[in-house]
């Protein structure tokens, strides 16, 4: 009877990033008015708050422009009056909402609040910059710019809809204070949004295994056998995951041994992934369970327990499923003929 035991070791990873702060000078919609004359023109634009001057023109004109309307305008043949609304630009709208909760993975914090607009509220922002700090809410202008810029890809939704982010902090099971703020195709930025905190997501190693053990029946002669059905081992954690193999006696007083090789009461347990039944043929030398941990390979770093690589017992998934398929190998010869009892161990470890 083989019978299979799992155990689990924990390894957590801190990644600490270096963030760079920045700052960006905006400047002042103005409104915007003309001038011009046979020897002079005054000009103001909206993009500056300094004027020029230049000589132009054989008329004398004055134009106040909106790029929408204009109220009304009149004209002689030496003189000509314009009047109109000046445009107007508004920065980003605030992010006031801002909530953040433990995400499903680790480092993850889950974001949730408000689209503001890229102009007040009528078109959609440009992006988002996100700050994040262990140390003090980020809830104005000075505590944005002594904390950490998170870097991301956001793409901002309409305003007034649902924004859901993600956001991957640098270190995993700690409490981080988070904020938000929009940003126009100008990079003229919003207000600093409000600051609440979230705790960052750890790292748990979990599985399970389903049909953990088999029987293999009776041998009257040397010989092999391929199990008729395999192990379901199962990632149950929220991290990927690489599998190690170790197999012993586990009879009382037993002249039996395990090794890579049959010998005189030395039998032989293969194992390996594989979505199907394989044949016996399909195993090899790599593949022998032994007395400590063996990591599983991928076929480039060898191929131990797997038949090619179509299953792997590293980089397992979340919530995906391996197949452990066992060959068993009968000594040469015995000097027992009690059933023989063997434990394999299934370790998984964070990769």
């Amino acid at each position: 009877m083989l019978n299979i035991e799992y155990r689990i070791k924990k390894v957590f990873f801190f990644l600490i990033f270096l963030h760079s702060t920045f700052y960006i000078l905006h400047s002042t919609a103005l409104w915007a008015t003309e001038l011009s004359g046979g020897t002079f023109r005054e000009k103001r634009g909206y993009y500056s708050s300094h004027g020029s001057t230049r000589p132009v023109s054989t008329n004398f004109r004055t134009t106040g422009f909106n790029s929408y309307s204009s109220n009304f305008a009149q004209s002689s043949a030496k003189f000509n009056h314009q009047s109109g609304f000046i445009p107007s630009y508004q920065y980003p709208g605030r992010v006031a909402n801002l909530a953040a909760s433990t995400g499903e993975f680790p480092g993850e914090i889950d974001l949730q609040f408000t689209a503001p607009g890229g102009s007040g509220d009528e078109v959609a922002a440009a992006g988002y910059e996100a700050h994040v700090s262990s140390e003090m809410p980020v809830n104005n202008e000075t505590a944005w710019g002594q904390t950490a810029r998170y870097v991301n890809d956001w793409s901002p939704s309409a305003p007034s809809n649902a924004e859901n982010r993600v956001l991957s902090a640098p270190l995993e099971a700690t409490t981080f204070y988070v904020a938000v703020r929009a940003f126009d195709q100008n990079h003229n930025q919003g207000d600093v949004s409000n600051s609440p905190s979230g705790f960052s997501q750890g790292a748990f190693v979990e599985i399970s295994i389903s049909g953990a053990s088999y029987d293999f029946g009776t041998f009257t002669e040397v010989g092999s056998s391929v199990s008729a059905s395999a192990p379901v081992i199962w990632n149950d954690g929220n991290t990927i995951l690489k599998y190690s193999l170790k197999a012993a006696t586990s009879t009382a007083g037993t002249p039996w041994t395990l090794g890579a090789a049959q010998g005189i009461d030395t039998a032989v347990i293969q194992g390996a992934f594989h979505p199907a039944r394989p044949a016996p043929e399909n195993f090899g030398a790599e593949d022998a369970v032994l007395g400590f941990e063996q990591f599983s390979q991928t076929p480039a770093q060898g191929g131990r327990y797997t038949i090619d690589g179509s299953q792997l017992g590293v980089e397992v998934g979340t919530g995906t499923v391996r197949n452990l398929w066992l060959r068993f190998l009968t000594p040469l010869s015995t000097s027992t003929t009690d059933q023989q009892d063997i434990t394999m161990t299934v370790t998984a470890e964070r990769q």
